[in-house]
């Protein structure tokens, strides 16, 4: 028994460690898929809309980045009495700041991958339920 139970354990460990990224991976190339279908995207346009999409995976990446290590710093500096209310004013409103860059970038990739678009299928995008929105999100 002790056996059995050792082998689930090391099998469910396996399952769990293996998970991560390319479950990630392939759930991005089902919702392409699943777009493509959904909407008739000739293979050019979803050749395209890939490429819009890893242009601006490129530009959010830093700036997510970049507010991950604004809200640790506001976090940190909230756990220290010496820090001044004008202090922690100026670190939240660089984490703000940062998440308006993103949301800024996020929908001028919208925009562009609504251009590659034809009148059809932005009408059958609007009804779809999720709407195929990003994997990029916060």
């Amino acid at each position: 028994m002790k056996v059995l139970m050792s082998l689930l354990l090391c099998l469910s460990l396996g399952v769990v460690a293996s998970g991560g990224k390319r479950k990630h991976k392939k759930h991005k190339k089902y919702k392409m898929h699943k777009m493509k279908e959904k909407l008739g995207l000739t293979d050019d346009q979803a050749e395209k809309i890939k490429a819009v999409k890893a242009k601006y995976k490129d530009q959010i990446k830093p700036l997510r980045d970049s507010k991950k290590e604004a809200r640790k710093a506001l976090k940190a500096a909230m756990k220290d009495k010496a820090t001044s209310d004008a202090e922690l004013k100026g670190l939240w409103q660089k984490v703000q700041s940062q998440k308006s860059l993103i949301a800024e970038k996020r929908f001028a990739k919208r925009l562009e991958v609504r251009s590659l678009l034809t009148a059809e299928q932005l009408a059958k995008r609007g009804s779809q339920k999720d709407n195929f929105d990003d994997e990029d999100e916060e």
